[in-house]
């Protein structure tokens, strides 16, 4: 039973910065819209790959961010990854604009080789913006109600626009959804140019990051096949269907998430997300030439991918509130996995299409193909996968370790030697009895100060793998599993 009480309390996730963040994600949505609609179905009968390879570019763009992140993070400069966002929507879209208006293919090619640069910047600032929101509510708020407002759009903007205008009119939404992204998304981007990266930061705390092997992006990677295979299935004039319901149906399920708590429902989203998806698999053989021109598989694919969209954004949220350092490569490698599941997906649905006009009943076998194994690899990888366990398996950094600075110099008495003091002694007591070798009592001592690996690294001039195995066996030893339990540890002695 719902009272007043929860009803108010959903009220209460809406403010400005919601509503300006719904802005910003609405403008995501739409100016992806009408690039479907006008720019790839200008160009697609010249040349059909162009829209897979510039989701392919983007892919590559979200990795350079990512590696970035991981290894060089002072390349991240929010001024600068500003400028090269403003600078590449103007030229891009002017670029596709004008090809479309002289009927230049190779002019319309290159501006949308150029817009996943644009794209991305305003989708890397979009990510960190989320950060400033205090509920995981706010967050499934946002990203739904954009989705609303694109279903709901993007009829009349389709309908209004054309490919000269088209173009014109995604640079518009990308430049108010990034001017509106970097004032909220800024000062995390800052926060991370200065900060260590997050591989040096992941030698002594790997369990607040997530591994790129993780089980999560090979999910995002079959759930982007999914949204794929639905853009290219059962095209029209080479542009998806449009098919506004889903977007409703993603906001009922917003409002239950408001309205009702769940302590697992990131799981929830999950399975209804998976179910969804595989109905519209399911359908879609049936209407091979039966229903020509149905939208039902469309659509029902296209909630299932819409629904998971709102639970990733919930679980990066998750992950980048525990561990702040390990949000920007998770969404990165998330992302990229997402283009690349994307582009599998749009060459399985652009052979489904070759199919039904002269063989339907070929047709039909290759999309119940694809079902099968959408639903083998589902039941075999991830029947006991869990978005919440993968949220709350993420540790926090200490907040000690991410205050000291690598290049600090060794303060008094730290680690071995003489002129001890009683803290120290009292570690050293700890290490005798936790049984460490002196070089790992020596580590743990630096650890226990705030050090990371990189300043192991560096003090005693070994490699990270080196420096891997020896924060390894001192958290073995002292039977901790976090830099932050190494540091309580030592406190509390």
């Amino acid at each position: 039973m719902i009272g007043r009480k929860q009803v108010a309390d959903a009220i209460g996730v809406f403010n400005p910065r919601v509503f300006a963040l719904i802005g910003v994600f609405a403008c995501m949505s739409l100016s992806g819209t009408i690039v479907n609609a006008h720019v790839y179905s200008f160009i697609a009968p010249t040349f059909g790959a162009a829209r897979e390879l510039s989701t392919f570019l983007g892919g590559l763009a979200f990795l350079l961010i990512a590696l970035c992140a991981l290894y060089r993070p002072h390349f991240l400069n929010a001024r600068v990854l500003f400028v090269v966002g403003i600078v590449s929507f103007v030229v891009s879209g002017a670029l596709m604009s004008c090809g479309a208006t002289w009927s230049n293919g190779a002019t319309i090619t290159l501006g949308m080789y150029l817009r996943p640069i644009a794209s991305d910047t305003l989708a890397l600032f979009a990510a960190l913006s989320l950060l400033e929101l205090e509920d995981v509510r706010q967050v499934a708020a946002v990203v739904a109600f954009a989705q609303l407002v694109d279903y709901a759009a993007s009829p009349f903007v389709v309908g209004l626009l054309n490919p000269s205008t088209g173009p014109l009119a995604i640079a518009g939404c990308g430049l108010v959804g990034l001017g509106l992204s970097y004032r909220f998304g800024r000062g995390s981007c800052e926060r991370i140019r200065r900060g260590e990266s997050a591989l040096d930061l992941a030698l002594a705390d790997p369990s607040s990051f997530i591994a790129p092997s993780h089980a999560l992006f090979f999910c995002v990677f079959l759930f982007g096949l999914g949204n794929g295979y639905a853009l290219t299935l059962n095209e029209i004039d080479n542009a998806p269907q449009l098919a506004g319901m889903e977007g409703f149906v993603v906001v009922l399920v917003v409002l239950y998430l408001l309205l009702v708590r769940d302590k697992r429902q990131e799981d929830m989203l999950f399975s209804f997300s998976a179910l969804l998806i595989m109905a519209g698999l399911m359908v879609a053989p049936l209407v091979f030439g039966f229903h020509a021109g149905s939208t039902a598989p469309n659509t029902l694919i296209h909630l299932g991918y819409e629904t998971f969209s709102v639970l990733l954004w919930m679980v990066f949220w998750g992950i980048g509130r525990r561990s702040f350092f390990s949000f920007l490569p998770v969404v990165c490698i998330a992302r990229m996995a997402s283009s690349v599941g994307t582009d599998v997906g749009a060459v399985l649905g652009h052979t489904s299409n070759g199919f039904l006009p002269g063989d339907p009943f070929t047709a039909a076998t290759f999309a119940l193909v694809v079902a099968f194994l959408f639903f083998a690899f589902l039941w075999v990888a991830f029947r006991s996968f869990s978005f919440t366990d993968t949220i709350n398996g993420v540790m926090e950094l200490p907040r000690k370790a991410v205050s000291v600075h690598p290049e600090a110099p060794l303060s008094d008495g730290e680690g071995a030697g003489e002129g001890v003091d009683p803290w120290q002694e009292r570690c050293e007591t700890i290490a005798r009895k936790a049984g460490l070798t002196p070089r790992e009592t020596e580590i743990f001592i630096m650890m226990a100060r705030g050090r990371n690996g990189r300043f192991i690294m560096d003090h005693f001039t070994i490699s990270r793998n080196t420096a891997k195995s020896h924060i390894k066996h001192v958290y073995s030893k002292l039977g901790v599993h976090s830099h932050q339990e190494l540091i309580d540890l030592a406190e509390r002695s």
